[in-house]
Parts: structure tokens; sequence; C-alpha cells
């Protein structure tokens, strides 16, 4: 479903059944854009967009593997040109991916692979439309970081520890800040950044479990 507030009243609008686990942009008219993942029987990656008139949905991704899941985290950015880029897990090859539009068709790609799952995903896009994508895995929860530098993805650790839940955002200068939560009794709220001047291991706890300075 997807919901707006006119003034007055909050005016909702069905687009899909059992969609869950979403992502929502504004482009540049104020339409909405939304990529989700529909559960079963299907369990694959879908994209809604509103066009001021009506709603248009159409599959993004789905498993080459039988009752497969494609897009249980999934993560959406518009360009310069209100086209959609979206980072999302392939459950069923354990891999994180890429798509985008380009107007005509969905290209897709393969960011990262690992032997086990990915637990969640974020995707920022920069200046020059380039694709910067923080995620975890789903085993360990390590977080880590990839940016596409010409036809290749450049991958990072950030963090091996325990961490699930990630999200980033770039400055200006296109220089990645992340913020991710740790699971556990220890648990809580990381923040990291880095760029070009800053190596990665420069992390701070932002909040913690169990702390009494939190504010410090």
């Amino acid at each position: 479903m997807y919901t707006k507030w006119t003034g007055s009243v909050w005016e909702t609008t069905d687009i899909e059944s059992d969609a869950r686990h979403k992502s929502l942009v504004l482009d540049s008219n104020g339409h909405p854009h939304i990529s989700y993942y529909v559960a079963l029987p299907y369990n694959y990656l879908k994209y809604a967009a509103y066009n001021g008139i009506s709603w248009n949905t159409e599959v993004v991704d789905t498993s080459n593997v039988p009752d497969g899941s494609v897009g249980s985290a999934n993560s959406m950015a518009l360009d310069s040109n209100n086209r959609p880029h979206i980072a999302y897990s392939d459950d069923s090859n354990k891999t994180i991916k890429y798509a985008k539009w380009t107007g005509t068709e969905w290209v897709k790609e393969t960011v990262d692979s690992s032997t086990v799952s990915f637990n969640s995903v974020a995707l920022a896009l920069d200046s020059s439309n380039t694709p910067h994508i923080s995620y975890t895995t789903d085993s360990s929860g390590s977080l880590h970081y990839a940016r596409l530098t010409g036809s290749a993805w450049v991958k990072e650790t950030v963090d091996p520890n325990d961490f699930r839940d990630t999200s980033i955002v770039l400055d200006s200068k296109g220089c990645p800040y992340i913020s991710y939560a740790t699971s556990g009794s220890e648990g809580g709220l990381n923040y990291a950044y880095g760029c070009s001047k800053f190596p990665w291991p420069m992390f701070l706890p932002a909040m913690k479990k169990k702390s009494s300075t939190v504010d410090e």
C-alpha cells in the first residue's frame, strides 16, 4: 500500500498484495517509486512507479532456482534522469546484485558473492549516478561496502563483527557515511565513514545498549 498526506487526510492506494521489504523514493516531480519483494508463491523483486495518473508495476528479477528467492533485502535510488537503480539480495545464489533501468530494460549484475546469505542492503548514488552499496552478511553479520569504478566493483569489509541492518548516504564529495546496527546483548547503533583521506577503521559507536553515556 502507498499513502500520502493531502493536507487534510491520508490518501491510501492498494498496489499489490503480499508485498514486503519495501524501499520508497520520490522523483523530481514528487511521484513515488517503490521497489519491493513479493512473497509466496513468487518470491521475486518488483518495481512500482506512479506516473501522475496510474501505478505501473513490473518484475525486476526472479530466481533461477526452483522455490528460490530474490529481493528479500532491497534498496532503491533514482538517478538524475529519474531512472531507478536497485541493490538487492539474491538469496537463491547468495549474492548481492544491482539493477538499473536504462529506459528500455533492466540491466543486472552481481556485486558480491558469498558462502552465506545477506541480511540487509542499502544503496546511494553520487553526483555522477555511480552506485555505492553497504550490506551485511546473514551469518557473521559483517558489514561491507562496494562502489562501481568503471566496469568493476571495488569491495571492502568495513567492520568484521556481528552486525545487521545498514543505511548509507553520500556527502557532496561522494564520500560514504554508513549507519549499522549491532546484535546480541551488547547491540546498538554504529556509524562509519570513509573517503580517500580516511581509512574505514574510523568507525564510532553512536549508541550502545546498557550504556549510561549515550549523549556522549
